[in-house]
């Protein structure tokens, strides 16, 4: 273990048990998921869910998903979004094929 912050602070292996106290606090830290699918395919009703729960925001829509919207509460303009999107594919590199199946 080594120490990384606090005097208290240790930086641990990925894979262990252990015993926690009261009081002791345990900080576990995972990046980020890389999502499912290319964003400027991601269905138009889950990015205005997004919004409205405040999980994106709309420059993180425009920016992210190629999605423009207005409001409060947001809107999708769908025109302004085909256009936008198909601006940001022109300029964005193509998603490998994957295959999500075990070759037979």
């Amino acid at each position: 273990m080594t120490a990384v912050g606090l005097p208290t602070e240790a930086r641990l292996h990925g894979k262990l048990t252990m015993t926690l106290r009261r009081g002791q606090i345990f900080r576990h830290e995972l990046p980020g998921a890389g999502g499912w699918g290319a964003a400027l395919e991601r269905d138009l009703a889950a990015v205005a869910k997004d919004l409205r729960d405040g999980l994106v925001t709309i420059e993180g829509a425009a920016r992210d998903y190629g999605v423009v919207a207005r409001g409060d509460p947001p809107e999708i303009d769908a025109a302004a979004t085909e256009t936008l999107r198909a601006r940001l594919s022109s300029t964005r590199g193509r998603l490998p094929d994957v295959a999500w199946e075990a070759p037979a």
